[in-house]
């Protein structure tokens, strides 16, 4: 006969909880990563206006200047809502995604901003045309340093230096001209070999047909 009077004890406490807190997972510390270079690059975007430029859709997107441009004065600030966290295990970064400089104690890992562009979220950095003739490159990554401060559990209020990249014409840019910028051409996928069998494969193969 069953006792359904005899309660069983099936509690078990979380003895360690303290060592998995949000702020001490990895979970937690990309996510603040994130939050740091999106503030970051607000404030990248704060410092520079607007360009004057014609941005091409069709047949594909291209973006051309509108004036002369002399050597370090086209700032295109790649603005994203899309922020990547990669492993430092060499595998490549989504196409055209750009690094950001954080500092270790912040993230150990490799922190990119991805491309968008859309009809309804334009930005004149994602629509640049890459090119591997480095003759017709006139556009350059440089790293663009600002501090963003956060006051949270594992940081004081100081300051936490952030590398944002922008792009950054590195020669004088003629009215009308395109600009473009560096990527080398994607390896091409080697074809397959096709083995021919043994004679004697060959053979036994024709006599089951």
């Amino acid at each position: 006969m069953t006792d359904y009077g005899k309660v069983v004890n099936c509690s078990e406490d979380m003895a360690s909880w303290p060592d998995h807190v949000p702020c001490k997972t990895s979970t937690y510390s990309d996510a603040m990563a994130k939050a740091y270079v999106q503030v970051a690059l607000a404030q990248v975007g704060a410092m520079h206006d607007q360009p004057d430029v014609r941005i091409q859709a069709k047949p594909a997107k291209a973006v051309f200047v509108n004036h002369a441009f002399a050597v370090g004065k086209l700032v295109l600030v790649p603005e994203t809502v899309r922020i990547t966290i990669a492993e430092n295990d060499g595998k490549p970064l989504p196409i055209g995604a750009l690094l950001c400089t954080v500092p270790e104690d912040i993230c150990d890992k490799r922190v990119c901003l991805v491309p968008m562009f859309s009809d309804t979220f334009v930005v004149p950095a994602w629509a640049v045309r890459p090119t591997d003739e480095q003759a017709k490159v006139n556009m350059e990554v440089n790293i663009k340093v600002v501090n963003v401060s956060c006051n949270t559990i594992n940081r004081s209020a100081s300051s936490v230096a952030i590398g944002v990249p922008v792009l950054i014409n590195s020669k004088k840019i003629n009215a009308k001209d395109e600009v473009l910028l560096y990527r080398p051409a994607a390896a091409k996928a080697q074809p397959k070999r096709c083995l021919s069998m043994p004679l004697t494969t060959q053979a036994k193969a024709a006599k089951h047909k």
